[in-house]
């Protein structure tokens, strides 16, 4: 039974340091996004051109909060870990 809470407790450990690392990565992917306008900001026509940032804006906001929240699961998936791990090293 000793043996079964060891090999549990480092599962627990292990999954805890990989799922940590993916929020890690996600949130340090969300701090990446950018604005590109890849010459969208070329148009003539001023009301263009303010469309076109305004959509490359809510493209960029809408892509970095996707990866936050995807970032923030993965971190409470970690939390849990922990809590787990902890409770089994007792």
């Amino acid at each position: 039974m000793m043996q079964i809470l060891r090999i549990l407790h480092l599962a627990l450990g292990f999954g805890t340091a990989l799922a940590s690392a993916r929020s890690a990565w996600l949130w340090w992917r969300a701090s990446k996004v950018t604005l590109d306008l890849d010459g969208r900001e070329q148009s003539g026509i001023h009301s263009l051109r303010q469309d076109a940032l305004i959509s490359a804006t809510l493209q960029v906001l809408s892509e970095s909060a996707a990866l936050n929240s995807s970032a923030a699961r993965w971190s409470a998936f970690a939390a849990i870990l922990i809590a787990l791990t902890v409770a089994t090293g007792l």
